[in-house]
């Protein structure tokens, strides 16, 4: 199988969406459509509870001038030209049209320069920048261009979890598949027998296939990452409206939800915020984050009890990601729930051993909770987990801290 590789060291990631109140992630999308099928149809309808305020006086503002799909995937003439007098060189005759595409990214994406931004097609490639979604979005306009077919594959960077202050990286990031139309392949085991090349634009050796993923949710991908970013930033007027737009080719997506439970938190209407995230449980399909951010919310308007039922009902849980333990336990660890913060940790541990950072978690968990002993022992252990110089010395800094702090105890 067929990869782009090159000389960079950073791998790339597309923003994943809000799993916890307060918490971005990032992250960055198959099928075997048409490169045609750029020209997304219309969506099916959206619930009622999901459905947008008014767009020119609701609470969150009118609705923005927004790209359409179409627009995502649309390049300019000279760039056309360029691209397929590239495609139709001489030299390239005698070359399948799908492995000239494949071609042509592999040099661009030597000279590309990783952003957090998600672009469409034409700024891509006029700015060689963006991250692994704005490299897909330019691929499938490429291959719309050339009439080549084309997929996306969601892939995880397994096992590495990284966390940097407020913002958890997690290696989830889009592949794109590129068809040869004319080529078979018997007993091969891809999409119908058909040859192919994958594309993974920042390649570690680590990657796990999580899903394919259909066009219309690969546009919803696009929508989510912008809402992500605009929420981050304390916008919440666009991120209401990308969000919502999101979930216009991707319904009940339990990101987009959750994106707008807290949007309309943090806009100071905690009963539609309830409403969304009680429809959402009811709906998506990945609960937990979903139910994490509800008992936040139950708590804080002092519902004990039923807050601890959904605290019940996640103990009981099971979700084969280390990921969703890691966030709901720095959450915990928010709220001053110490308990609920370590065994959240333990259960992350338990899925990824290697994973330093929930070993300082839990040391912070235990300090705060006054438990010095267990809080040096699991400082220890994430300094022993640690590959990075830099990370194991702050470790090392931090361990010494909390020795001075027990010895005055």
């Amino acid at each position: 199988m067929s990869r782009v590789s090159h000389s960079y060291t950073k791998r790339i990631r597309a923003w994943l969406g809000i799993l916890i109140t307060g918490s971005l992630l990032q992250a960055c999308a198959t099928s075997g459509d048409r490169a045609d099928v750029a020209k997304t149809q219309a969506p099916p309808p959206v619930p009622a509870i999901l459905q947008p305020h008014s767009p020119v006086d609701g609470a969150f503002g009118p609705k923005p001038p927004m790209p359409a799909p179409a627009e995502l995937f649309a390049i300019t003439d000279a760039q056309h030209d360029e691209f397929m007098a590239f495609m139709n060189a001489p030299e390239a005759r005698q070359v399948a049209a799908h492995r000239r595409l494949y071609d042509f990214i592999d040099v661009f994406s030597r000279q590309f320069n990783y952003q957090d931004d998600t672009l469409g097609a034409s700024e891509a490639l006029a700015t060689h920048s963006g991250n692994c979604l704005s490299l897909a979005i330019l691929t499938t306009a490429l291959a719309q261009a050339a009439d080549i077919q084309i997929g996306y594959q969601l892939v995880s960077d397994a096992p590495v979890y990284e966390v940097d202050d407020q913002v958890i990286l997690k290696g989830v990031h889009v592949r794109s598949q590129l068809f040869d139309p004319g080529e078979m392949t018997p007993g091969s085991l891809v999409l119908v027998n058909r040859a192919r090349i994958v594309i993974d634009y920042f390649p570690t050796g680590r990657e796990r296939f999580v899903s394919n993923l259909a066009h219309d949710e690969f546009v919803a991908m696009y929508y989510r990452n912008v809402a992500a970013r605009f929420l981050g930033e304390g916008d919440l007027g666009n991120a209401y409206w990308y969000a919502h737009e999101s979930l216009r080719y991707a319904p009940d997506h339990e990101e987009a939800i959750n994106t707008l439970a807290v949007i309309h938190r943090r806009g100071g209407d905690a009963i539609r915020a309830e409403a969304l995230y009680r429809y959402g449980i009811q709906h998506a399909a990945n609960k937990l984050s979903l139910m994490k951010n509800y008992r936040v919310l139950l708590a804080q308007q002092g519902r004990n009890d039923e807050a601890r039922t959904i605290e019940r009902q996640l103990r009981q849980m099971e979700d084969p990601s280390p990921f969703n333990w890691l966030l709901l336990a720095r959450d915990s660890v928010d709220d001053g729930d110490y308990d609920s913060a370590v065994r959240y940790y333990n259960r992350a541990l338990e899925l990824a051993p290697y994973m330093h950072e929930g070993y300082v978690g839990m040391a912070q968990a235990y300090y705060e909770a006054g438990e010095y002993d267990e809080a040096r022992a699991a400082m220890s252990e994430a300094i022993r987990r640690t590959m990075r110089v830099s990370t194991r010395e702050a470790y090392e800094h931090k361990l010494a801290a909390l020795n001075a702090k027990s010895d005055l105890l």
